[in-house]
């Protein structure tokens, strides 16, 4: 309560009271650090704003620079409402859910499309209560009911009073916009029917609309919404006025039917069996895994070399210390390319069942955190190697990469150890992996078995 008398008493005046309030809110504001996505913490101000930019840089980039939707033709999207659902449109709001709905928005948010906020709405319900209540989509014609000083004619075609069934149907513009897309109504039920009869016909329609093979129920309201747009846009002059509203609904549209089919048909589960694959002639392979009990936590990494034969060539395992799973499967894949490279081994498969280690070689880096480190130095690794694939796996197929890890690695002391012979706790696994075992496991449907 006393800093809010300081502040109605001295509020932006050049006072010691600002000032601290200033500081206070700088030193709030302020990001120390920040961790990244593989678990890192980031202290410096450049690699905290670098690790911002290169995120947005991500969330809105695409690799994708033009899509057709003529080929487009979703299989499986039938119905997207749900009986509930379709009936919830029939069902007109009662004047309790409209005040309960105005009295439940913020006073002084963003205004509506007529420039009032809420705060007007909630001031002066009794006066404008009863017109709201009636229709809320302000048209020229209700806001002249309303009291406010401006023309009832339509600001679009300058020629009839612009009603809402006008505004979204009947006015020449809208019409030459409907008629693109060739409603699949007929043009008596289309343009004849009462607005509220007009919407839940279109609404609830089965059939497609032929010129972009999208259903006529998911058009048909995002093209209200950009037609509808698009007159605000228009009346007040606003600078994001999109010139082929066409194209933009069909997008639109487009977008809409995707989340729908994500929504609505969540994917299954499929049992596929998965094993260890031997190297192609002449080629070795390497499997490599690191284990770690929390993240971060005491970690282990171990890996093999076996050859086409799905023979044991050298093992190695090592206790890393305090750290993350993925530093921890970095670290174990280091060290199977330094042992490759000492044996002078000259064709190489590095399999390992972490993804994200994958990703990471393949992408650029450009900080310089522990973890990118690592990275770096397994690039620089696999130059040295003359013929180099890299390949993820399931961890089915690299248990015999998790034992030396996990059950080796951790255990030894510091260090790197190696195997000229298969360990008592690999030799089983090994010989079920030159067995050619299947093992059980369960993924998204549609993915092969290998």
């Amino acid at each position: 309560m006393k800093a809010r008398i300081l502040w109605l008493v001295e509020g932006d005046r050049n006072t010691a009271f600002y000032h601290t309030l200033a500081l206070v809110r700088r030193r709030r504001n302020r990001i120390l650090c920040m961790k990244d996505r593989v678990g890192n913490w980031l202290h410096g101000d450049r690699e905290i704003a670098d690790f911002i930019r290169k995120g947005f840089m991500e969330l809105f980039t695409s690799d994708h620079c033009s899509a057709s939707l003529a080929d487009w033709n979703p299989p499986f999207w039938h119905s997207y409402l749900n009986e509930e659902e379709a009936t919830s449109i029939d069902i007109v709001a009662i004047d309790e859910e409209i005040t309960a709905g105005i009295w439940g928005l913020k006073p002084f948010k963003a205004p509506g499309s007529d420039g009032l906020h809420a705060r007007f709405f909630q001031r002066f319900w009794l006066v404008v209560g009863e017109s709201v209540k009636k229709e809320s989509i302000p048209v020229c014609a209700l806001l002249t009911e309303r009291g406010m000083n401006i023309s009832l004619i339509c600001p679009m075609s300058n020629a009839s009073p612009e009603t809402i069934s006008h505004a979204l149907r009947d006015c020449p513009k809208a019409q030459s916009f409907w008629n693109f897309f060739s409603p699949p109504i007929s043009t008596s039920n289309f343009y004849g029917t009462q607005i509220l009869d007009w919407l839940r016909l279109n609404c609830r329609s089965m059939q497609q609309c032929d010129v972009a093979d999208l259903d006529w129920a998911i058009l048909f309201p995002i093209a209200i919404w950009v037609l509808w747009l698009h007159r605000n846009s228009t009346i007040f002059g606003m600078a994001t006025i999109h010139k082929d509203l066409k194209a933009k609904t069909l997008a639109k549209a487009a977008e809409m039917a995707y989340l729908g089919i994500i929504e609505k048909h969540k994917q299954t589960k499929a049992k596929i069996q998965v094993r260890w694959l031997p190297p192609s002639l002449n080629w070795f392979k390497v499997n490599s895994d690191g284990s770690s009990m929390g993240n971060p936590s005491l970690a282990g990494g171990g890996g093999l070399i076996r050859n086409q034969d799905g023979e044991w060539v050298k093992g190695y395992a090592r206790s890393i210390g305090c750290a993350t799973s993925v530093a921890s499967e970095l670290w174990a894949l280091r060290d199977g390319i330094r042992l490759c490279i000492s044996l002078k081994l000259p064709a190489v498969v590095f399999e390992l069942d972490a993804k994200l280690v994958v990703d990471l070689l393949k992408k650029d880096i450009e900080n310089s955190n522990s973890i990118d480190v690592l990275v770096a130095d397994c690039k620089e690794g696999l130059k040295e190697i003359p013929m180099v694939r890299i390949q993820h796996c399931y961890m089915e197929a690299n248990k015999c990469a998790d034992a030396l890890a996990s059950s080796l690695g951790s255990a030894h002391g510091p260090g790197l150890y190696y195997f000229l012979n298969p360990p008592s706790d690999v030799v089983i696994l090994l010989s079920l992996d030159t067995a050619g075992t299947l093992y059980d496991r369960f993924v998204a449907s549609g993915l092969e078995v290998f």
